[in-house]
């Protein structure tokens, strides 16, 4: 046979093998390099934390971290990174859902963790290893409906409470979560020479105190704002001692921090009794 009928018969052999089909592919190829899904989010954990585009939120990165850690490396962290598709995430869909996770916990923090991990997975050329189309149908992943979620709040009489708490450095930090819709971290992270107007009308938010330390960030890109304080307020803020007496040390601050939440904590506890 000449050079030419060899190189034919060759390719005529491997096709009819099936070594050059994408079936063999996925199955030996991919197989081969043997990486579970626990080693994945590992590495993908610390991938997302040193990235520079989209910097991660701590409260973002415990939550995941946690979602791996509670749920899914437990039931199936230890499956080949190939094998997690559609098939698997029903299969720990129906777990959660029988064990009373809510439909908006699974939907919206679990699942896109074990989605974002299979698609980190990526080639030299920067290409998905395991591509998937993810099938919410055949999974079966729940529907949140946002007229059955629980949303507790405070009721009037807690709030009027709060409002009238003994201690006036906690007072104002409760007046002005309700009067100006703010997060309790939002006023926590206010210092006043940087971020309350002089005429006391208005608030600039800029950070936050999350866990007894301040962040250069609010939960949302949106939660960069001016909000406009109604006259009474500003007039309470004004003549203090309120958050004038605010401690300015960063330790000091930290540990008045987790004061107020151990507070609010108790508070939710009495009402929850």
């Amino acid at each position: 046979m000449s050079k030419s009928e060899r190189e034919r018969r060759a390719r005529e052999i491997i096709a009819e093998s099936g070594a050059d089909t994408v079936e063999h592919f996925n199955q030996v190829v991919k197989q081969s390099h043997g990486v579970t899904f626990r080693e994945q989010a590992n590495w993908w954990l610390n991938h997302i934390q040193r990235r520079k585009r989209k910097p991660l939120a701590p409260a973002t990165l415990e939550l995941w971290k946690g979602c791996l850690d509670n749920w899914i490396n437990p039931n199936i962290g230890d499956l080949p990174l190939c094998e997690v598709n559609n098939s698997v995430l029903k299969t720990l869909v129906a777990k959660m859902s029988e064990d009373g996770l809510s439909p908006k916990t699974i939907s919206d923090n679990y699942i896109p963790v074990v989605r974002m991990v299979v698609a980190s997975a990526v080639d030299a050329q920067g290409e998905e290893i395991y591509p998937r189309k993810w099938n919410n149908e055949f999974i079966d992943l729940p529907v949140v409906e946002k007229d059955k979620q629980n949303t507790p709040s405070f009721s009037a009489e807690v709030m009027t409470g709060l409002a009238r708490w003994k201690k006036p450095r906690e007072r104002m930090i409760f007046v002005l979560c309700g009067a100006a819709g703010l997060r309790i971290g939002e006023v926590l992270g206010i210092e006043i020479d940087k971020h309350i107007a002089p005429d006391f009308l208005t608030l600039h938010l800029k950070q936050k105190v999350r866990h007894g330390k301040v962040e250069q960030r609010l939960k949302t890109a949106n939660g960069f704002r001016q909000v406009d304080l109604h006259p009474t307020i500003a007039g309470l803020l004004q003549r203090g001692p309120g958050l004038a007496s605010m401690p300015v040390l960063l330790q000091h601050r930290i540990q008045f921090a987790r004061d107020i939440m151990q507070l609010l904590s108790k508070v939710i506890e009495l009402r929850a009794a």
